[in-house]
């Protein structure tokens, strides 16, 4: 048993055999030279100036902005084109196919003719309400800086009633409610009671009687050589005839 093992078995030797095929070569690498020796090509760019450059750039420029535009012709054909963003506005509770409150497609300005109609007729009540209210209210404030209130009118004439050293007598003509009266003093000291004197020339009516402003002017309307009064209000001339010494009615 001891022989058996330490007895070694010699192999018997195997030699493999390799059999190698020549692979076909391509036909550009059929007409490559055999030579290991590549040949150094130096290429030089086209050498070109700036005038060169810029005139290419302007005949290339309207085949760019042709085809550009173009192109986006062809998208708006196929695409939806959007809204800017500051009009856009999303109201989904509303209706497809009506207009929204506040939005770019609503018509601005009244939207009923009933509310154009009723502007007309208020513009034109106001200015008929401002024709019949301010002319009267303008004529009442100018006379009451004019003439005050009870409205009075003032002025000396020389009518003969004076003396050779106080020619002149002062008048005051007044509408007092209503009641147009003409008051004579003599610009000297009156000694004679006589001398004063106080003409009621007539009684106005209506509610704005006493609005009425009173004017004094002198004429000659008889031709005897002396001044006769005229006494002017609401359009009316009173006249009052000069006796020498003062002045009555005709």
């Amino acid at each position: 048993m001891s022989s058996n093992r330490n007895t070694r078995r010699t192999l018997s030797e195997h030699i493999a055999e390799h059999h190698y095929h020549e692979v076909p070569r391509r036909a550009s690498a059929l007409a490559a030279p055999d030579t290991d020796e590549v040949e150094e090509v130096t290429f030089s760019p086209p050498r070109t100036t700036a005038a060169s450059r810029i005139s290419k750039l302007r005949q290339a420029a309207p085949a760019a902005r042709a085809a550009q535009a173009h192109e986006e012709e062809g998208d708006d054909d196929i695409y939806e084109r959007r809204l800017p963003s500051s009009v856009r506005r999303y109201h989904p509770n509303a209706r497809a196919g009506q207009p929204v409150r506040g939005s770019a497609t609503t018509r601005r300005g009244p939207s009923s003719p009933f509310l154009t109609r009723g502007l007309v007729v208020l513009s034109i009540v106001a200015t008929i309400f401002g024709t019949l209210t301010i002319p009267p209210l303008w004529r009442e404030v100018s006379d009451t800086l004019t003439y005050g209130f009870p409205r009075t009118y003032q002025l000396d004439a020389n009518v003969g009633h004076g003396s050779a050293k106080a020619p002149l007598s002062h008048f005051i003509g007044i509408n007092n409610h209503g009641v147009i009266e003409v008051l004579e003093i003599p610009t000297s000291l009156p000694t004679d009671p006589g001398a004063l004197h106080l003409y009621v020339i007539a009684q106005l009516g209506g509610p704005h009687a006493d609005q009425e402003p009173v004017t004094i002017t002198f004429e000659d309307v008889n031709g005897d050589g002396k001044p006769d009064m005229i006494v002017h209000c609401s359009g009316n001339e009173y006249i009052l005839y000069n006796t020498g010494h003062a002045f009555q009615k005709p």
